[in-house]
């Protein structure tokens, strides 16, 4: 079964038995706009080369973890070797290797675009599949 977490960009995977996965997708240009980043705050590294080079994948780094402890001080975490698909890259991990968890009750894609379709037309756009 599959269930959709809208942050950073994803789907969440449950097997018949449970066990959690999640597969973060993205773009390549979103990775080198956060390697650039990277290299703008801290200089170029290793993680920055690998966003850049497609080798691996971000979770957002400006995303709610409910702590005081800022991107750069948990970068190792943020982190997934990846896979490349035309331009786009993405990497299943354990849910365990999540930086937060949140409430993943039964969470559907209908339940999510229904949200969504109930936002004002001007909140990020209007979801319509």
């Amino acid at each position: 079964t599959d269930y959709y977490l809208p942050n950073p960009g994803g789907f969440l995977l449950r097997d018949k038995d449970g066990t959690e996965r999640f597969c973060l997708l993205g773009r390549i240009q979103e990775q080198v706009e956060l390697g650039e980043l990277i290299e703008e705050t801290i200089g170029r590294c290793t993680e920055s080369e690998g966003l850049r080079e497609g080798s691996l994948i971000a979770w957002d780094f400006f995303d709610d973890f409910g702590d005081d402890i800022v991107w750069q001080e948990r970068l190792s975490d943020l982190l997934f070797p990846c896979n490349k698909i035309g331009d786009l890259v993405w990497a299943v991990i354990p849910a365990k290797k999540m930086p937060y968890r949140t409430a993943f009750e039964a969470r559907t894609w209908g339940a999510y675009r229904d949200e969504m379709n109930s936002k004002p037309i001007n909140w990020r756009g209007n979801l319509k599949t």
